[in-house]
């Protein structure tokens, strides 16, 4: 057996994370003296110890190491979620890349909208409700894909759609959805968005200036006596690419 200060020294950790871990019966120790309280650890827990670190290296909380050590979740679930969550990530890091070597370049270039009316299909999706203060939409996004993957087919890019931004006596919320093919059963509530007219906007560029498309759209409309209906959709079609569209009414 090793002391927990040599289980320290082979675990790469520390003295409080084991007591944590014991707290929430993640790792026990193996004995515990009952005349002095010295705690000890056996050589098939080092396994263990490891998995935990290469577990909190790829990102999981303490929580979901739980969870996976207990065996109440599929571990493979786990890492697609972890990986979708990786991916949007990256993409916003790549984004603020690009756009601080534009600001030191110096050739940021205006952005120049297109509007026009179309015609659009109805959309059945798997969603999860969010404040528009959120940040974190790339794990929500990676909840809907891990969603996904229990039975669905995905029929297209993920989306933002707000529908309340005119209730003045409540939060702002917005529902973040992936489309899905339909089929006659479901085990999840879907969001059902009709099919027909809206006035839509391409923009390409930063994730962050996207609500320039919305202004345009928005001046647009007000411009050529257009009424709008309150529901604006986001639908990002690529790493650089978000087509923006307001229903119309009829």
């Amino acid at each position: 057996m090793y002391t927990s200060g040599k289980f320290c020294v082979i675990g790469h950790t520390t003295r409080k994370a084991l007591r944590i871990y014991e707290d929430m019966e993640l790792l026990l120790p193996e004995w515990i003296n009952p005349e002095n309280g010295y705690k000890y650890y056996d050589s098939k827990q080092v396994e263990k110890i490891m998995r935990i670190n290469e577990y909190k290296e790829f990102g999981f909380s303490l929580k979901d190491i739980s969870e996976i050590e207990k065996g109440n979740t599929n571990v493979k679930d786990f890492f697609e979620k972890r990986l979708n969550e990786l991916n949007n990530e990256i993409q916003n890091s790549l984004e603020v890349k690009s756009k601080l070597q534009k600001k030191l370049q110096g050739d940021e270039k205006n952005l120049d909208y297109v509007c026009e009316i179309c015609d659009c299909k109805e959309v059945f999706a798997l969603y999860k409700e969010a404040t528009i203060k959120t940040e974190n939409v790339g794990e929500v996004v990676g909840k809907l894909y891990e969603m996904c993957s229990k039975g669905y087919e995905k029929a297209g890019p993920h989306f933002i759609l707000y529908d309340n931004y005119e209730n003045e006596q409540e939060e702002i919320k917005m529902k973040v959805g992936l489309p899905i093919v339909p089929k006659e059963n479901y085990e999840d509530e879907l969001l059902h968005i009709k099919n027909g007219e809206y006035l839509k906007t391409v923009h390409k560029g930063g994730f962050s200036k996207v609500g320039l498309a919305h202004a345009a759209l928005l001046d647009y409309a007000d411009k050529n006596n257009i009424k709008l209906r309150k529901t604006a959709i986001e639908r990002y079609v690529s790493f650089k690419e978000v087509e923006v569209y307001y229903e119309v009414e009829e």
